[in-house]
């Protein structure tokens, strides 16, 4: 290292009455505290994109429920279909013995007639209820998807802000050094040597 002295008060004097060292010791402070803000910025931003992943969980496992829900339906579905088969059976049964007793079963044949009808209406019911549970499973297939790749979307973009939070703390870090530097070099200045790297 070389050293060498400053010959006149004027070049010290100068370098310290202008605007430029002000500004450069100035913009290294600021930019050490800008990177502190971007920092808690990032930080907070972390902490809302976990809440946002925790919530999706819960849309995932909300959406699972559902699932078991409507697969109960099906089931409950499918157990009145079976008492609206037995029910048309019965009510087939029923026309048969009213035919047999003649005039006498002429009015219980009109009521099995109405129980074959209504065994009819039950079993397009449950069909048109299972077409409903089908639709409202596909929907929530999809929504468990879509809240999937959101959940991964929030990964992603957390890995990718916890990176940045990094990058900024660092330059925090090196705007604290900067500022250092300076200070050590002005004191060096006002002391009348400057160290010069050979």
């Amino acid at each position: 290292m070389n050293e060498f002295k400053l010959t006149g008060t004027n070049e010290i004097a100068d370098i310290f009455q202008g605007n430029e060292w002000s500004k450069l010791m100035r913009n290294a402070r600021d930019g050490g505290a800008s990177s502190i803000l971007a920092a808690r910025i990032l930080e907070k931003a972390i902490r809302l994109l976990e809440h946002g992943q925790k919530q999706i969980e819960m849309m995932v496992h909300v959406s699972q429920e559902a699932r078991i829900n409507t697969e109960q339906l099906s089931s409950i579905s499918s157990d009145i279909k079976m008492v609206s088969q037995q029910s048309k059976i019965v009510s087939i049964n029923a026309g048969i013995e009213a035919n047999r007793a003649g005039e006498q079963g002429r009015a219980f044949h009109v009521v099995a007639q109405e129980m074959t009808t209504l065994s009819e209406d039950v079993r397009n019911l449950t069909q048109s209820i299972d077409t409903k549970i089908g639709g409202v499973n596909e929907k929530i297939n999809l929504n468990r998807d879509l809240c999937q790749q959101v959940g991964t979307l929030f990964n992603n973009m957390n890995r990718e802000l916890e990176e940045f939070r990094k990058l900024m703390m660092r330059v925090e870090e090196l705007s604290v050094v900067q500022v250092q530097q300076l200070g050590d070099l002005e004191s060096r200045l006002t002391n009348g040597s400057v160290s010069e790297a050979a």
